[in-house]
C-alpha cells in the first residue's frame, strides 16, 4: 500500500496490462499487493496518456472473462479511458457480455454509462447499430432502463422508430410512470415518425438523461486525453465539433436560449468525433464548411433529428430541394404552423418580437430557394390575418403571402384579400405600397412558377413531386379565371387607392409597376390572357405631374397592344381568356384621348365617346376663361412635361428668344420629332414608343401634316 502511494514502485502499463490479461493471475482482492499495484499502475496510465485501440480490447477481453470481482472489474472499467478511439469489437463484445446472466447489475450498468461516455469515439457504428434491437430489450430492466435508453438516443435513426417499439415504450411508461429518459427516447421517437406518438409528451425536467458526479469527472478526463493525444490539425476540427455543440443534445433548451431563438439547432444524434468522416459514410451537416465539401458528400449527408433546423442551414435546404421527402416537408409543416400559431396567436408578446421576425426571415429564405410556399404556413396565414392590425412583422408576412399557391379566387378573397383589403383602407400610404407589392408579387409567382405546377398537377394523375417539396392537391378549378379575377381585384383596388390618397406619387409607382408585370403575362410567361388597365387607371397617370408617369402609362398601352397582337398570332386555346370587343372598345377610347391630347392637342373633339374625361360641355369649357383649352395637354404644355420643354426650347432656340407656352399652330411635327428625341434621351421612352406606335407621322414639314390617329382595332 504504502508503495501504490509513493508511486516510484508502480509497474508499467505493459506490465499491469500483462497482469490482468494473464488467466492464471491471483484474483484475490484483500491482501494482494500485486493486484493493487497493478490496478493502480493501469489507472495512472490511463488517466495520464490514455489506451490504444489494442489496450482496450485486451482490457475488455479481461473484464468479460469474469476473473475478477465487481470491485475490481468496476476500477478496471474505469481505465477504459482511450488515447484515440474505441475499437467497435470492444463496444459489440461489451453488448454480448451484458446480455448474458453472469455479470451483476453494477457492472452492467458500468459498461452501459462508458459506452455512452465513449460513444463518438466510436471507430465504428454499423456492428454496434445492428444490435439495437437486443438494447431495447434491456429496458425491462429497471437498473439499466436510464442508460439503455441514452445509448437507443445515440443509436436511433429514422428506420428504428417502429410502431411495435413505441408500444413497448408507452406501456414502460404506464407500468413505471413518466420517466425523463423514457420521455426523451419517445420525444426523439415523435421527431422522426410524429404519426407514431400520438399521445402528449410531459416534459417534465429540463434533463432528460442526468449524469452522474462521478460520469462528469470521468467524461473530463477522457476529454483531457483526448486533447494532449490529438494532433494539431484535426484537434482544431474536433474542438469546432465539441464545443459548438457542448450543450447536451439529449437536454431541452434552455429557457433563456428559447427566448432567443425558436428553431431548433442542428443536432446530430451519432457520432460527432473528429474521426467521423473517416468511419462512417453518414456525414453530419455541421462537418460541411464549404459548397465543395457539400457536393461531394451530397448522397451522404444525414439530416438532424429535428426536421425544423433545416432552417437554419443552406446545405439542408439545398438538399431537401434536391431530394424531396414527404415525411421531412410534413414535419417542417407541422412544426412552422405550430411554431406560427403559439408565437403570434396563442402567446403574443413584445418580448417575443426578435425572434418571431428571425423565424420568419428564416422561412422567407427557405420559399424563396425552394420557389413555393409552404402549405402549413398558408393555413395559419389564412386564420392569423383575420386578426392582424397591418403593423406586426408586415414585410415579412407580406413576402410570404406573395408565395402562396394558386387558389381558386373564391377561396383566395374570403382568406387573404378580404382581411388585406380591410387593412388596405385604412392604413397610411406606405402600408398600401406594401400590399400593392406583395399582390404584384403574388400574381408573378403564380404566372411563373404555379401556373405551371398547376398543369403539371392537372397532368400527372400521381402529383407533381418533381416540381413541390410539399405534397400538391390534384384540385380541379379554372386556374387562368383565378388569375384574370386577381388582376381585375387589385385593378378596382388601385383605383380607390389612388382616389383615397388623390393620386399619390409613390402609390401610383406600385401601381404602374403592377400593370407593367400585366402587359408582359403573354409575351414572357406564355399565359393565354390579355387584360388592359381600366379607364381611371389611364387617365389618372395621364394627367399626373410627374412625366415618369406619363411615360410609363403610354408604355404599358404599347405593351398591351403587343399582348393582343401576340395572343392572336398563336394557335388557339381552350383556355385563352382575349380580351372582348367591349374591352378593345375602351382601350381604343384611352389610345384616341392620349393621341389626341399629347399629339393632336384636340382632347375635346372625340364627341363619339360619351364616357371620355374630355366629353366636356362646351359651355362649361368656355367657361374657364382659357383660349385653346386642348393644347394645355400637349407634348409642350402638359404639366408634367413643361420643365423638359423649357429645357429643350432653351438649347434649340437663338438665344434671346422668349420662352412662351406653344399654340397648337406652332407644333408641327418637323419641331415635334427631335423634341420627342429629347424626352427619350431623359428617360422618358415611353412617349415615343407610343407615337410611334399608335400615329403615323408624315415626313413633311408643314404643320397640316400631322396624320391621324391609327389606334388599333385589337
Amino acid at each position: 500500500s504504502k508503495m501504490a502511494e509513493g508511486g516510484t514502485h508502480l509497474p508499467s502499463l505493459e506490465n499491469a496490462l500483462a497482469y490482468f490479461t494473464d488467466e492464471s493471475a491471483n484474483t484475490k482482492w484483500k491482501g494482494n499487493i500485486q493486484l493493487q499495484l497493478a490496478l493502480k499502475g493501469l489507472e495512472v496510465a490511463a488517466q495520464n496518456k490514455g489506451l490504444s485501440p489494442q489496450d482496450i480490447l485486451a482490457l475488455n477481453k479481461a473484464i468479460t472473462r469474469e476473473q475478477f470481482a465487481d470491485a475490481t472489474n468496476s476500477r478496471l472499467i474505469k481505465c477504459l479511458i482511450p488515447a484515440s478511439v474505441v475499437p467497435e469489437d470492444a463496444a459489440i463484445r461489451t453488448i454480448s457480455w451484458i446480455g448474458t446472466s453472469k455479470p451483476s447489475s453494477t457492472v452492467k450498468a458500468f459498461l452501459l454509462r462508458w459506452l455512452i461516455l465513449v460513444y463518438d469515439l466510436i471507430d465504428g457504428k454499423d456492428k454496434l447499430h445492428a444490435l439495437y434491437g437486443v438494447l431495447f430489450i434491456f429496458l425491462q430492466s429497471d437498473v439499466l432502463c436510464p442508460h439503455v435508453c441514452h445509448l437507443l438516443y445515440l443509436l436511433t435513426r429514422k428506420q428504428d422508430v417502429r410502431l411495435f417499439r413505441v408500444r413497448a415504450l408507452l406501456n414502460l411508461q404506464t407500468r413505471v410512470g413518466i420517466q425523463p429518459h423514457l420521455t426523451g427516447l419517445l420525444s426523439l421517437y415523435k421527431l422522426y415518425r410524429p404519426d407514431f406518438v400520438s399521445v402528449p409528451l410531459h416534459k417534465t425536467r429540463r434533463v432528460f438523461f442526468k449524469k452522474m458526479t462521478l460520469d462528469k469527472a470521468w467524461a473530463a478526463q477522457i476529454h483531457q486525453v483526448q486533447l494532449r493525444n490529438c494532433p494539431r490539425d484535426k484537434m482544431d476540427l474536433w474542438l469546432k465539433t465539441t464545443q459548438h455543440h457542448d450543450r447536451d443534445p439529449t437536454k431541452e433548451p434552455r429557457a433563456k436560449r428559447a427566448k432567443l431563438d425558436c428553431i431548433p439547432a442542428i443536432e446530430y444524434t451519432g457520432s460527432l468525433g473528429h474521426n467521423t468522416v473517416a468511419v462512417s459514410d453518414r456525414v453530419p451537416v455541421q462537418l460541411i464548411k464549404s459548397y465543395e465539401d457539400f457536393l461531394t458528400n451530397f448522397e451522404n449527408i444525414e439530416l438532424p433529428s429535428q426536421a425544423a433546423s433545416v432552417l437554419n442551414s443552406p446545405y439542408l435546404q439545398h438538399l431537401v430541394s434536391c431530394y424531396p421527402q414527404q415525411h421531412v416537408a410534413q414535419r417542417i409543416g407541422y412544426w412552422l404552423h405550430r411554431t406560427l400559431h403559439q408565437e403570434l396567436m396563442d402567446c403574443p408578446s413584445a418580448n417575443s418580437k426578435p425572434r418571431v421576425e428571425k423565424l420568419l426571415k428564416a422561412v422567407i429564405t427557405f420559399t424563396n430557394l425552394l420557389q413555393e410556399g409552404v402549405p402549413l404556413c398558408e393555413t395559419f396565414l389564412w386564420e392569423y390575418l383575420f386578426t392582424w392590425n397591418g403593423l406586426d412583422h408586415r414585410p415579412h408576412l407580406l413576402h410570404i403571402i406573395s408565395r402562396s399557391r394558386l387558389h381558386p379566387f373564391q377561396r383566395l378573397n374570403d382568406y387573404v384579400l378580404e382581411p388585406l383589403r380591410r387593412v388596405f383602407f385604412t392604413s397610411s400610404v406606405k402600408c398600401k405600397c406594401d400590399i400593392l407589392w406583395c399582390l404584384t408579387e403574388l400574381l408573378r409567382n403564380y404566372v411563373s412558377v404555379e401556373w405551371a405546377r398547376y398543369n403539371h398537377t392537372q397532368s400527372d394523375g400521381e402529383g407533381a413531386s418533381s416540381l413541390s417539396l410539399f405534397p400538391v392537391s390534384d384540385e380541379m378549378f379554372p386556374a387562368l379565371q383565378s388569375i384574370q379575377e386577381l388582376i381585375q381585384y387589385v385593378d378596382r383596388l388601385c383605383v380607390v387607392g389612388l382616389q383615397q390618397e388623390e393620386g399619390h406619387a409613390v402609390l401610383m409607382h406600385y401601381t404602374l409597376g403592377f400593370f407593367e408585370l400585366v402587359t408582359r403575362l403573354q409575351r414572357r410567361f406564355d399565359i393565354p390572357m390579355v387584360y388592359a388597365p381600366s379607364a381611371p387607371i389611364v387617365y389618372m397617370a395621364l394627367f399626373d405631374t410627374n412625366a415618369l408617369t406619363v411615360s410609363r402609362i403610354c408604355s404599358i398601352m404599347c405593351g398591351f397592344r403587343e399582348e393582343v397582337t401576340s395572343l392572336k398570332q398563336k394557335s388557339p386555346q381552350p383556355e385563352a381568356r382575349p380580351l372582348g370587343f367591349d374591352g378593345i372598345r375602351k382601350f381604343n377610347d384611352c389610345i384616341l384621348d392620349i393621341s389626341n391630347a399629347l399629339w393632336r392637342c384636340k382632347p375635346f373633339s372625340n364627341g363619339r365617346n360619351e364616357a371620355s374625361v374630355f366629353n366636356v360641355p362646351p359651355s362649361l369649357l368656355k367657361q374657364t376663361g382659357i383660349d385653346s383649352v386642348g393644347d394645355s395637354f400637349s407634348l409642350y404644355n402638359h404639366i408634367a412635361l413643361q420643365g423638359f420643354a423649357h429645357t429643350y426650347l432653351q438649347k434649340t432656340l437663338p438665344p434671346g428668344t422668349p420662352i412662351t407656352p406653344r399654340p397648337r399652330s406652332r407644333q408641327s411635327s418637323l419641331d415635334r420629332v427631335p423634341y420627342l428625341d429629347f424626352l427619350t434621351a431623359q428617360g422618358l421612352e415611353g412617349i415615343q414608343s407610343f407615337i410611334s406606335t399608335f400615329i403615323k407621322v408624315a415626313k413633311s414639314s408643314t404643320p397640316s401634316s400631322t396624320a391621324s390617329s391609327t389606334a388599333t382595332s385589337g
